[in-house]
């Protein structure tokens, strides 16, 4: 598991050294480094952890947080591509709650550090297992429906505001992303279920974990790396909604003013 977090780690490190190079930076893109910064705290803790170093810090905060946040974020990242004046609101702070509240109980309540690794390496049928698998699931469901909305609605405005379509204004690939995120979920849950059912560690949830979670940086970064706000793209007058291109009828009279030509 080490040599596929460490490669998750240095694509993920990479990515972000190139997304804070890009000029101009979008507010996307600062969200979008966010994620990147948020998949890199959970793997430099793992590696932390699996080395018995620094347990000061990285056994005393919880990465769950960390990691049910990279779907909110998502979300405002879809959210400030799409919109006309993207930006950064207070209120979108609420966005991060659950995992705030997860956060602060794997500081005030002894042993959580117990019960995030129990759930990796010996997964058990107990009421904080399920506790947590209930959290994260219902919070996870909610913000991939709040981003499958949002997307739809735009892809439903399209017509209205462009004369073609690509990738880089559907946001079909967000779609991907989407439920390449959910996957990692979805096979690292059944991972755990069997080794409950068979009660022996069959499956290495946490191995599945970071193969996925390094599909997922890779892919976001990718795309993300390329992926302009819509309404703000530099040197896109393509990208730009036919209403807003307006054409300079003083200009083009001055023009043809000399010529013979009506």
């Amino acid at each position: 598991m080490e040599i596929v977090s460490y490669i998750a780690l240095s694509q993920t490190l990479f990515a972000i050294i190139l997304l804070a190079s890009k000029r101009p930076k979008w507010v996307n893109d600062k969200i979008l480094i966010g994620m990147l910064v948020c998949i890199a705290w959970i793997i430099i803790g793992s590696l932390f952890r699996s080395a018995n170093k620094m347990d000061f810090l990285f056994k005393k905060f919880n990465l769950v947080p960390f990691a049910i946040s990279l779907i909110p974020l998502l979300y405002l990242y879809v959210r400030t591509s799409i919109n006309e004046n993207p930006r950064f609101r207070k209120r979108d702070i609420l966005h991060f709650s659950v995992p705030v509240l997860v956060l602060l109980e794997s500081i005030v309540v002894p042993g959580m550090y117990e019960i995030e690794e129990g759930m990796y390496h010996a997964p058990k049928m107990d009421v904080s297992n399920i506790i947590y698998a209930g959290v994260s699931l219902i919070y996870i469901v909610v913000y991939i429906v709040f981003i499958f909305r949002k997307i739809r609605h735009h892809q439903e405005e399209l017509p209205n505001l462009f004369s073609f379509t690509s990738s880089r204004i559907t946001f079909n690939w967000i779609k991907i992303v989407t439920l390449l995120f959910v996957l990692n979920w979805v096979i690292t849950g059944l991972a755990m279920m069997i080794n409950v059912s068979i009660e022996n560690q069959l499956i290495d949830p946490g191995l599945i974990f970071f193969i996925n979670l390094a599909l997922f940086s890779f892919a976001i970064s990718y795309f993300g790396f390329f992926q302009p706000s819509i309404f703000f793209a530099p040197k896109s007058s393509e990208l730009i909604p036919e209403a807003r291109q307006k054409p300079n009828i003083d200009q083009d009279k001055a023009k043809y003013k000399k010529s013979s030509l009506t």
